[in-house]
């Protein structure tokens, strides 16, 4: 079936017109961390393949280490296709918008793949309770990840940032020393403050992020 599917497409031309992506929605761990299946912050569970076909740009073969994300996917099919732009959701309430997005394009990234790019990516994950009463925020960063475990209001769903519960609390991982985040960082000597500025900027969000912090090619470079 794949062999008459790709018969066609080169017979009609299709195949010269055709974007192709290729995605999972999360990871998997398989006994790491005591856990099996996705259900944390964990590199390990929100690391998911993305693959991307977009004729005459990546036809030869394009690999990037680059942070991007789900959110990133629409905006980048949009462009890929030559359709009009989405534009960016607005920061209050975001969800009476009939269609936005949050997201960047791969675009630049796909025709220049060492480019700097986004510092930042996100992820979220509840710890108990249903609705939940902790929830897990995320920060992916170039070097490190930076999770916050704070109370939460599942009926609403929205945090305060306060952690007043006893399973609340940081996790750092410094992922060219650590990959497998198995040595958590946050309550070492010494590292209060780095705790604090990056609470901080998880609590200020992407949008804020974007410009704040140093792209993959500055930290590299």
């Amino acid at each position: 079936m794949m062999t008459t599917d790709c018969f066609h497409h080169q017979v009609l031309g299709l195949w010269n017109s055709t974007i192709v992506i290729f995605w999972g929605d999360h990871g998997w761990k398989l006994g790491h961390h005591g856990a099996w299946a996705k259900h944390t912050n964990f590199q390990e569970d929100t690391l998911a393949p993305v693959l991307l076909r977009i004729p005459g740009l990546t036809d030869g073969g394009l690999v990037s280490h680059a942070l991007v994300e789900h959110v990133d996917i629409m905006a980048t099919l949009i462009e890929a296709a030559g359709l009009p732009p989405v534009p960016v959701c607005p920061v209050a309430k975001p969800w009476k918008t009939p269609l936005c997005t949050e997201g960047t394009s791969m675009m630049p990234l796909i025709k220049n793949p060492t480019r700097a790019w986004k510092n930042a990516s996100y992820s979220q994950y509840p710890r108990k309770g249903s609705p939940p009463k902790i929830m897990g925020y995320s920060m992916r960063l170039v070097e490190v990840r930076f999770t916050a475990w704070v109370d939460f209001d599942g009926i609403r769903n929205e945090t305060t940032w306060t952690m007043d519960q006893k399973d609340c609390g940081f996790e750092l991982y410094n992922l060219t020393a650590d990959p497998l985040e198995n040595r958590n960082l946050a309550y070492h000597d010494g590292m209060q403050q780095k705790v604090k500025m990056h609470f901080e900027q998880l609590k200020a969000g992407w949008r804020a992020t974007a410009s704040a912090l140093p792209s993959a090619a500055t930290v590299e470079a």
